[in-house]
């Protein structure tokens, strides 16, 4: 048996207060709610329950207790769920309403124990009964030791969900992962048109949003027809069903989801719901753009031409999201040569509504509109709706009514999949949040620093600058990607993805801490030099990277701003700080204090004097700390001061033996060598050159308007200076 990681955390705790344990994979859910009991201390006096996100479905003790799709906690185990979730939530006591986040870190193939182990503990537990996040009280001396004792006691059995279960979990991921491979390959999609390409045809695997068995049946077959080929043969054969059947075979939510998007609260017509989205589509045709491109367009055109039940050609991307849009359903009876198409009864009168005079301006339009609201959301990262109207407007003065504004900002997000909306669950004001943002750290840092704070105000011409995330322009990231592949052994895509996911945490207001245990840095070993590089490159980003918990201003120009110092900004978790620093003290384990001077000799001085800094921090702290000396090394040597560097890093290299610093002292040694060759080998430059001395006057300079210097009495400019 195997173990999974995972880290449990109270949520809108501040500072945070959160177990790390390990438990074996296969117990269940009602297992793993025991173990979170003892870890908090807990007294499970009170209903508990498990949701997956996004309210997919609930782990419940009991069938009354679930108000959506739900499993029986006894009977579903964790494996099951952590290989396909990154995180679900655990509910306890739903008038006091402790939340806590359950992430599934890692797979621990080496655990062979059957009971579960608490690996890491921050924050004393609360008290049962005392009223919740917002007053509730915490106990004194959290005993980790204790805990495990209590845990080495719970011998847990393996768990095998059902077929029925396992069957009704594929269901709902199926339907899940075809909604996020098709937002993803729509984004690709944006992206690849506006440099004149298109996706390869292996892309398309599915078509836009979540549809039920039926549809999914039809895309997959439909691809597995096409191959790798851009084409595929289609027979267009009699319309059998109109657009709003075809659309009812997608299931709920992704009507749900489009009636969320066209539709504000006070606008909805008294309709069934395929009819209120055919409704707003026949009214805005130019809806249909967030999706579909002319190439699109063209392939709809041409299917109208072609004659029934004879072979023809077609785009398979376009196929796949015409079914998901309700265009046609097709059946590709077994060694046929031609899938089987069936346009909607009223296909030829949708296409006449989009397909009209200006429908490519339109199509223009609705790109142009999309980038202006990526520019906005790459400044922000998190804005509320209304704010973001009006930032909108204000830079941009397209003069469109707030509600059409949202219903395209909607299909941008919800539909396209180009970026997420949250709600805020005390305010229920809904925010455009970029992909991957920890919202709910987000959403509980900015209801401490930026409730009455308004919203930076960018002019228009630095908007129309954010084209890209800051990872991809800031070359300051190179420096982990490089760490990613040389030290972590991560190929392309995933020293990527180790980069996105650095900026991300930096993004969601994480400090340097954090983000290095998130990235779980200290189990790789990092050389130091390696390490104080990346944590010098955290460092600088952390304290000045615009962030949406501060409504788009860093820390320091909030420091600037309202005159709180920067680094109280959930930098530090201060608990976890050392109280002194010695020898082999890591950087992100010193005091607040010492981390705040290392930062400010740092990046507020250049050159040599920002080495002599260093060595100031050294002084103030009376021990040679190795990491602040490779520090103050790397600074001379940026000076091209290399003997005085290199000496330091004998030093260190003396303590530690670390590689990365044996191997810097040599390649600085090569430095300081080329720079004496050089000299010997040409001389000094200036060595053959005559210089003159600076020229000076023999008498002083005598103004026009000043007496003449011969005696005449008048001025020099009337005498001798004529």
């Amino acid at each position: 048996m195997a173990g999974i990681v995972i880290k449990i955390v109270i949520e809108d705790t501040h500072p945070p207060v959160w177990r790390r344990v390990v438990v074996p994979e296969h117990i269940s859910f009602y297992d793993l709610h025991q173990v979170i009991q003892t870890v908090f201390e807990w007294e499970d006096a009170h209903m508990h329950i498990f949701e997956a996100p996004k309210d997919r479905f609930e782990i419940v003790t009991n069938a009354r207790d679930a108000y959506t799709d739900y499993f029986p906690e006894k009977k579903i185990s964790v494996s099951a769920i952590a290989e396909r979730e990154s995180w679900v939530r655990y509910v306890y006591d739903m008038g006091d309403d402790w939340r806590h986040k359950l992430t599934f870190e890692k797979r621990m193939g080496d655990y062979d124990k059957n009971y579960a182990l608490l690996l890491k503990a921050k924050g004393n537990s609360f008290t049962e009964d005392s009223g919740g996040i917002r007053g509730g009280e915490q106990m004194t001396g959290y005993d980790a030791a204790s805990i495990n004792q209590q845990l080495e006691q719970m011998h847990f059995k393996e768990v095998v969900p059902s077929k029925k279960d396992q069957q009704k979990l594929e269901q709902i991921y199926m339907m899940q992962n075809i909604q996020k491979k098709v937002q993803e390959l729509v984004r690709q999609s944006m992206e690849r048109r506006k440099e004149g390409k298109t996706l390869e045809p292996d892309h398309w695997e599915s078509a836009l949003g979540s549809a039920a068995s039926e549809i999914d049946k039809e895309l997959l077959a439909w691809r597995d027809f096409c191959g790798e080929d851009e084409k595929g043969s289609v027979c267009k054969m009699a319309p059998r069903k109109t657009s709003r059947e075809l659309l009812e075979r997608m299931g709920n939510e992704i009507l749900q989801n489009l009636e969320y998007a066209l539709y504000q609260e006070d606008d909805k017509p008294d309709l069934p719901t395929a009819d209120r989205v055919l409704d707003k589509l026949q009214k805005h045709p130019e809806y249909y753009f967030c999706v579909f491109d002319p190439k699109d367009i063209e392939e709809c055109l041409k299917f109208q031409s072609f004659a029934c039940q004879q072979k023809n050609d077609m785009d398979d991307g376009t196929v796949e999201k015409g079914i998901a849009f309700g265009f046609w359903h097709l059946q590709i009876p077994e060694g046929t040569e031609a899938a089987y198409l069936f346009p909607a009864l009223d296909f030829e009168e949708r296409l006449k509504r989009i397909v009209h005079t200006d429908w490519e301006k339109q199509y223009e339009d609705m790109q142009e509109f999309s980038d202006k609201i990526r520019k906005v959301l790459l400044a922000y990262g998190m804005i509320e709706q209304n704010a973001f109207y009006d930032i909108f407007e204000k830079q941009w003065n397209t003069g469109i009514e707030k509600q059409d504004f949202l219903c395209l900002v909607y299909l941008n997000g919800v539909i396209a999949g180009k970026f997420d909306i949250h709600e805020g669950s005390s305010t229920k004001e809904r925010f455009l949040c970029m992909e991957n943002l920890d919202v709910d750290t987000v959403f509980m840092q900015r209801t401490i620093y930026a409730k009455n704070l308004s919203y930076k105000q960018f002019t228009k011409k630095e908007l129309e600058k954010f084209t890209k995330p800051l990872y991809e322009t800031d070359q300051q990231w190179s420096v982990a990607e490089v760490i990613a592949k040389d030290y972590f052994g991560a190929n392309h895509a995933e020293a990527e993805k180790f980069v996105i996911s650095c900026y991300v945490d930096v993004f969601s207001g994480y400090g340097v801490g954090q983000i290095l245990e998130d990235m779980e840095i200290y189990e790789a070993e990092l050389p130091l030099v390696q390490f104080c590089g990346l944590w010098q490159l955290l460092q600088w980003e952390v304290m000045n990277t615009r962030l949406p918990m501060l409504n788009g201003y860093s820390r320091i120009e909030y420091q600037e701003l309202t005159g709180k110092s920067a680094f109280s900004l959930d930098v530090f978790d201060e608990r976890e700080l050392e109280d002194t620093v010695e020898v082999e003290t890591g950087l992100e384990d010193m005091p607040a204090q010492t981390q705040e001077m290392i930062y400010h000799a740092l990046f507020d001085h250049r050159g040599v004097e920002k080495a002599r800094a260093l060595e100031q921090v050294t002084r103030h702290l009376k021990v040679h700390n190795n990491e602040l000396d490779v520090l103050t090394a790397l600074a001379y040597a940026d000076a091209e001061k290399y003997t005085k560097a290199c000496n330091i890093l004998d030093d260190v290299a003396d303590r530690t033996e670390d590689e990365s610093v044996i191997n810097m002292i040599d390649v600085l040694c090569d430095r300081a060598e080329n720079i004496l060759y050089n000299n010997r080998t040409f001389g000094d430059p200036f060595m053959d050159v005559e210089m003159k001395p600076t020229y000076r006057r023999e008498t002083p300079k005598v103004g026009r308007n000043d007496p003449c210097p011969c005696g005449s009495g008048k001025k020099y400019k009337k005498c001798c200076g004529k």
